[in-house]
């Protein structure tokens, strides 16, 4: 992409119009097998509402009024969720038919849940995590997140807005301080299920993105070619989907670890000599994130 498109996608980006469906979307794609207690996902909505008036994604955004329970009615309406009655509380689920539409309006807002998102998946997959470590991984991640979606923040906000995350992560119970290290809620609470919830919105970009750079520190500096990567990617993409996932085809999709491939390239963590990839050594310490980002079955 030339530069003058990446910033036209940035300044769209920026004009950020969050509606109902894309919450409905952002919440129910992250729930295990597509479906949520309807108390709970209309609490989903509301938690993600309230990160998004704190921490404002930019100046420009523009977020629906409904509350959780009426976006919750509202996809309802539009059929791109069915509830299920039970006597235990009804269940709202996912139509299968319905996967890639919602994907799609996901996809849509995922950048304003890019951070929040990967500060729930340091918290939620780790037993405990100090914040120095938190914010020296998510620096890692930095150039990678804001190429791949465009985000608009320069790298010396990003601290700042780490900070501010946190601190609303802390008035919504998402993290508790146990001395000096954050930990996440108990598996019984409530606040427990919401911020796994939030984690896995992230969770398939940044598997594909350690499933490249993990194969290309195994593999080592001027051994694998582009297109040798992107094949070796595929394959294991598949595996984890097949093993550990109920991911659809879209995860192993041979054009996402293409484009993961070339934005390392932009960010200069990857170069090409005579066909073959080479890597600094800041590339490894980035692979060794994965044991803190991903669940431990990745």
């Amino acid at each position: 992409m030339t530069a003058l498109a990446a910033t036209i996608v940035t300044r769209i980006n920026d004009a950020l119009v969050v509606n109902p469906v894309n919450l409905i979307a952002v919440a129910m794609l992250g729930a295990p097998r597509r479906a949520m207690d309807a108390a709970h996902l209309a609490q989903q909505i509301d938690l993600l509402k309230q990160l998004l008036t704190e921490v404002p994604y930019s100046e420009r955004q523009v977020l629906t009024e409904m509350d959780g329970a009426a976006v919750v009615a509202y996809g309802e309406g539009l059929g791109i969720v069915q509830r299920i009655a039970h006597p235990l509380g009804d269940i709202i689920r996912v139509p299968t038919q319905q996967t890639i539409l919602l994907g799609y309006f996901r996809n849509n807002v995922l950048h304003a849940f890019a951070l929040p998102a990967l500060i729930a998946c340091l918290v939620a997959h780790n037993v405990r995590i100090e914040p120095h470590r938190l914010f020296e991984i998510s620096r890692r991640l930095f150039p990678f997140l804001r190429s791949e979606l465009y985000l608009s923040w320069p790298e010396q906000d990003l601290e700042r807005r780490l900070q501010s995350y946190l601190d609303a992560f802390h008035r919504l119970q998402l993290v508790r301080d146990r001395g000096p290290r954050l930990v996440a809620p108990a598996p019984a609470q409530r606040e427990s299920l919401a911020l796994h919830s939030l984690a896995h919105a992230m969770r398939h970009p940044l598997e594909r993105y350690f499933i490249v750079v993990a194969t290309l520190v195994r593999f080592g500096p001027g051994v694998l070619t582009a297109k040798l990567l992107e094949d070796c990617c595929v394959l294991l993409a598949q595996r984890l989907a097949y093993l550990h996932e109920a991911a659809g085809p879209e995860f192993f999709d041979r054009s996402s670890f293409r484009a993961i491939i070339r934005t390392l390239a932009d960010i200069g963590l990857v170069g090409e000599e005579q066909d073959k990839l080479h890597f600094p050594p800041l590339l490894g310490r980035s692979a060794d994130d994965a044991a803190y980002v991903l669940p431990h079955e990745a």
